[in-house]
């Protein structure tokens, strides 16, 4: 790759490949199956070129990785990979796992010109240009779309379910399902489904293409879609962005980690278009903009208030919100910041007047990156501020740097600790007792 100009890049279990501007492409890291492509098994920690077997003197237009293969396609049409090839993810009709690129030509793509490929997991799928999908590979999901859960390696049409008579424009495949958008819209899905990554309302596993129409997507036509392992988003004509399936770190987007069986839709956070639903905000004029909380016990403390200026924006919508920044990086006027919440104490160690706090960082910063700590050595009576950096996760408490009193040799003490971002003091963290020595 030296020299070179890198175009695309894709990403397996252990390996990496990218393409280049001139067509080409390279690929290192793991290689116990050959997934580097340049005819050995021998892991490589630089970029191998990959211009052996079938991809000799073509150009290549697009690349895709899978656990443990690769596949490229070239810019006449056709596809091939190599790598593992145990479920026949390689599409040659066996499963004797290749070093070298072989031609994926046969079953449902064979006279057919290929316009995109995707690879993940242990299968692949291809779209043609007379807008219908082939996959192969693992099929123990139903995730080849074609009726059954028996692995194929050669391609397998798919045109069963809500696919049939369909024309597709688009693919993408997770690591155990796959999903293709039709020309009117629609976004069908199949394979694995236990957290609901195909949308369709239910964690049933699916091995004919089921629409994904309800939830967020009722009624939407959807322009553009992406899937990762377990999960996968949408983009509406309107947009809107509404995501489904597995939620465990809040991959959805909707305020929640709780995984969805049907579209839920991005509306906050940054994608937030609108804070003021009482009254239309008039261009040019400035707001004072606070929040507050309402719980059962009622209305609690507001925020600190944050001046904007709502603005339009030249052949883009108006924004009738809070203030957005355009041309450069947006500007976070903070009206959705709150206190961090409390750190926790891990452990707490003491000698000789030197108290050592081994902290975890707090949960949430509230949105704003914390400037300092804060600790008490007589259970919050009297705070001490410190100035560590955001991800600093030991405190150091000694007599010379304790205002507050000075820590007696033999003496009890009872330690908190506290984050401060701009918005204020945070959530203080349970007790610890300890002893100096």
């Amino acid at each position: 790759l030296a020299g070179k100009t890198i175009t695309h890049i894709a990403v397996g279990y252990f390996h990496s490949c990218a393409l280049t501007q001139d067509g080409n492409v390279a690929c290192w890291g793991g290689n116990d199956y050959g997934q580097l492509g340049d005819g050995t098994t021998t892991n490589s920690s630089v970029p191998v070129a990959v211009t052996g077997g079938a991809l000799a003197g073509k150009t290549i237009t697009h690349i895709a990785v899978g656990y443990f293969h690769s596949c490229a396609l070239t810019s006449d049409g056709v596809v091939v990979c190599w790598g593992r090839n145990d479920y026949g993810q390689l599409g040659d009709g066996i499963t004797t796992n290749r070093s070298v690129p072989v031609a994926v030509t046969g079953g449902a793509l064979a006279g057919k010109t290929v316009t995109r490929i995707d690879a993940r997991g242990l299968h692949s799928c291809a779209l043609t240009q007379d807008g219908t999908v082939a996959c192969w590979g693992y099929n123990g999901y139903g995730q080849l779309g074609d009726g059954t859960t028996s692995s194929s390696s050669v391609p397998i049409a798919v045109t069963a379910g809500v696919l049939a008579g369909k024309t597709i424009t688009r693919i993408a495949i997770g690591a155990w399902h796959s999903c293709a958008l039709t020309s009117d819209g629609v976004v069908v899905c199949w394979g694995y489904n236990y957290d609901g990554q195909l949308g369709d309302g239910t964690t049933t596993n699916r091995s004919v293409p089921v629409a994904v129409t309800g939830g967020a997507l009722a009624g939407k036509i959807v322009t553009h879609f992406a899937s990762g392992s377990v999960h996968s988003c949408a983009l509406t004509s309107d947009g809107v962005v509404a995501c489904w399936g597995a939620n465990v770190y809040g991959t959805l987007g909707d305020g929640t980690t709780n995984n969805s069986s049907v579209p839920a839709a991005m509306t906050s956070g940054a994608l937030t278009e609108r804070y003021d639903a009482s009254s239309a905000l008039v261009n040019g004029t400035t707001y004072q903009v606070m929040i507050r909380a309402v719980n059962s016990a009622g209305s609690g403390a507001a925020s600190v208030a944050m001046a904007g200026v709502p603005v339009a924006v030249a052949g883009a919508p108006t924004n009738n919100g809070v203030p957005v920044a355009v041309a450069g990086a947006p500007t976070n006027y903070g009206v959705s910041f709150t206190v961090a919440a409390a750190p926790r104490i891990k452990s707490v160690n003491a000698a000789f007047g030197l108290v050592l706090v081994i902290v975890t960082k707090p949960v949430s910063n509230g949105g704003a990156r914390i400037t300092n700590y804060e600790y008490s050595t007589d259970n919050g009576s009297t705070w001490k501020a410190i100035s560590p950096a955001d991800s600093r996760t030991v405190l150091v408490i000694t007599k010379r740097s304790d205002a507050n009193k000075n820590l007696v040799k033999g003496a009890t003490y009872q330690v908190r600790v506290r984050a401060v971002n701009r918005v204020g003091r945070g959530v203080t963290s349970t007790s610890r007792t300890i002893k100096t020595r």
